[in-house]
């Protein structure tokens, strides 16, 4: 079985998806995983405060 898990790619959050795999892996051995880094405007836009982002850019 493949499982894709999509996580933003913070360092936090990285690690927290390896956490989760690890503990489906205690119970399913055999599973794989793809890890799909998702980045938003959030992610990209680091200068400036969310109150001055657009409507949807997060």
């Amino acid at each position: 079985m493949r499982i894709r898990i999509a996580t933003r790619g913070s360092r936090l959050s990285l690690i927290q998806t390896e956490i989760v795999m690890n503990m489906i892996r205690r119970v399913e051995p055999e599973v794989q995983f793809d890890i799909i880094v998702v980045r938003t405007t959030g992610d990209v836009i680091q200068d400036k405060h969310y109150t001055h982002w657009r409507k949807g850019d997060f």
